[in-house]
């Protein structure tokens, strides 16, 4: 397994993975009447290596400190768990739409008009899917990054 220090790289995966997973699936239905195989693989596998390259590139789990701080929101509760995943919601589920739209169309003349179109969608299935997959990839990798 991983050593406690792998714990800032590992838990950005399992949540790009499983957003990911939730996003493409979503939007798929939603956009396309279905999930289409393998088209969806690949999808999820550039969603992945993206979300995950956004996320640990940028400062998103500052940014949704610092955002929840502004609430007074203390850790644990309810309220810090709701406003901590507003920004990297926003940050990357605009991302996510971008690459989504462009898998699905390319850059056509109607792309940023899709893109705004899907973008309200993707950030609802973004915020709820990243509010469930939290816990599951906080214990995933508290169970690899056990290791001293």
């Amino acid at each position: 397994m991983f050593s406690k220090k792998a714990f800032p790289k590992v838990m950005p995966f399992w949540i790009s993975l499983f957003v990911v997973i939730v996003m493409c699936c979503g939007m798929s239905l939603v956009n396309a009447g279905g999930i289409h195989f393998p088209g969806i693989l690949r999808d999820i596998l550039i969603g992945t290596v993206v979300a995950y390259l956004g996320s640990t590139l940028l400062p998103v789990n500052k940014w949704s400190e610092q955002f929840a701080g502004l609430f007074h929101a203390k850790h644990g509760t309810v309220a810090h768990m709701l406003l901590s995943n507003v920004i990297p919601t926003i940050v990357m589920g605009v991302l996510m739409t971008l690459l989504f739209t462009y898998l699905a169309i390319g850059f056509a003349p109607y792309y940023l008009a899709a893109c705004l179109r899907s973008l309200p969608l993707g950030l609802g299935i973004g915020y709820i899917a990243g509010l469930l997959a939290t816990p599951v990839a906080l214990k995933l990798t508290a169970m690899m990054c056990s290791q001293n």
